[in-house]
């Protein structure tokens, strides 16, 4: 099986990060506030533990899991909570750029289970890019996926 490896190229690009549109749209309400101060800190991958080619599941969860998925993108993240709760013997990280999808996922998981979940309020590629062994959270395909989709939202 062939695995999608960075090249130089790929890496200009990635230097190149950006969030296209606003960060945050609307006034978060008072209790999402509340649950984004403190949930946000507790669940959120350290930006410390991302070295390059070092970040493993034991990194993020201090247990390992038989499985892990990864979610980009999640919006408001009904699809990331609903598979977690599922799915308690499953890693889940998602990463999500925007803070009103964020936060309002962090309200929705608030009160639940949350062992099994971490998340990342930047660009997914810096965890990508952190795996010590990719594969072990995307396939092939996926790699590829992000990759064109980090190259389109910079105007490749």
């Amino acid at each position: 099986m062939y695995i999608a490896r960075m090249t130089t190229d790929d890496q200009s690009i990635r230097d190149k990060r950006r969030v296209y549109g606003r960060r945050k749209t609307r006034s978060l309400s008072a209790a999402k506030e509340d649950i984004f101060e403190t949930d946000l800190h507790r669940l959120q991958i350290p930006s410390d533990s991302l070295a390059r080619g070092k970040l493993t599941v034991i990194d993020i969860f201090d247990k390992d899991y038989k499985n892990f998925w990864f979610e980009i993108g999640f919006g408001n993240g009904e699809h990331l909570k609903n598979e977690a709760l599922a799915n308690p013997d499953t890693a889940f990280v998602g990463a999500e750029p925007f803070i009103n999808g964020m936060a309002a996922f962090l309200q929705s998981i608030s009160g639940q289970d949350d062992k099994n979940i971490r998340v990342y309020m930047d660009d997914a590629m810096t965890v990508v890019d952190a795996l010590a062994d990719p594969t072990s959270a995307m396939t092939e395909r996926a790699v590829e996926l992000a990759k064109r989709v980090n190259a389109m939202a910079l105007g490749g």
